[in-house]
């Protein structure tokens, strides 16, 4: 049941479904959402100033403005109770570790067809003032004008504030690691190009991308050796049931450095069902929370 729930997550369920439908609410978004919040606070501390139970939902605070939980959506108070015109926010359970082989039930994988190809999208879209005001970024021009430009293992990348300090610690730290693993050292010297920063949504549905706000970094190379990197160009390649893609038929970085990124707040798409495996993403909130 746990996996379902965060499969249905991941999919950003109401995207998939007919704009005269929506599935029922999963189990973590009828939570209070006060854990979510503390996780937030804990994450973004120069952001969230405080968090409290207020009118009736937990609510948290960033400037003069309050967003309220409203069923996982995060909605400023004028339109908390329009929360059923609006995605979620994702707080999907994540697992640190080594990579796990998904099985799926019949049901699940029947269910997973019909959310990706057998239904028209949605009209559904994700509320974006919380992450606009999170990142301070709430337009493509302000986007960028708040990027930062670094150099990553030795390739330019721009990228929001928030990464400047946690990918410094990153290279450090894979730098320092390189020098006594050949993995490493070769992972490290075969990155061709980075891709942080990029105003768009996420392929297939209306919601803005975590690189439009420039918190995601995609590790770009020139050979994947043939291997499987990203569930859609294996779809597009004609493998239909490219979830039960073995582990090592697909790419991935060495565990060191996947290890590296997760301990400074990174999320790595490999371990999503509908797997992204040049993908991390700063999601320190989702790192607090997971087994």
């Amino acid at each position: 049941m746990r996996f379902l729930i965060c499969l249905l997550a991941m999919l950003y369920s109401p995207l998939y479904l007919g704009a005269q439908s929506r599935p029922p609410l999963l189990s973590w978004e009828q939570s209070d959402g006060r854990q979510q919040l503390q996780l937030l606070q804990q994450s973004y501390p120069q952001r969230v100033e405080e968090i409290q139970f207020r009118n009736g939902d937990w609510a948290l605070k960033m400037g003069d403005r309050w967003f309220y939980w409203s069923n996982a959506r995060l909605l400023p108070a004028d339109e908390r109770d329009d929360w059923e015109q609006y995605l979620s926010i994702r707080f999907y359970n994540y697992y640190r570790g080594p990579l796990r082989r998904r099985q799926l039930t019949e049901q699940q994988i029947t269910t997973l067809r019909n959310r990706l190809l057998g239904q028209p999208a949605s009209s559904l879209r994700r509320h974006n003032d919380f992450l606009d005001t999170l990142y301070d970024i709430r337009s493509q021009s302000e986007a960028q004008r708040r990027m930062v430009r670094l150099n990553f293992l030795g390739k330019p990348v721009r990228v929001h504030p928030f990464l400047q300090e946690p990918l410094e610690r990153v290279e450090e730290r894979i730098m320092r690691r390189a020098q006594s693993d050949p993995l490493v050292a070769q992972f490290v010297s075969g990155i061709s190009e980075l891709s942080g920063y990029f105003w768009r949504n996420i392929r297939g549905t209306a919601a803005r991308s975590y690189h439009s706000y420039g918190v995601a970094i995609d590790l770009l190379f020139s050979s994947y050796q043939g291997k499987h990197v990203y569930w859609r160009w294996s779809l597009e390649r004609g493998v239909e049931d490219w979830w039960d893609i073995a582990l090592e038929d697909r790419w991935s970085p060495p565990s060191a450095i996947i290890d590296i990124f997760e301990a400074e707040g990174f999320i790595w798409g490999g371990k999503w069902l509908l797997f992204d495996t040049l993908h991390f993403e700063y999601r320190p909130e989702i790192l607090r929370q997971a087994e």
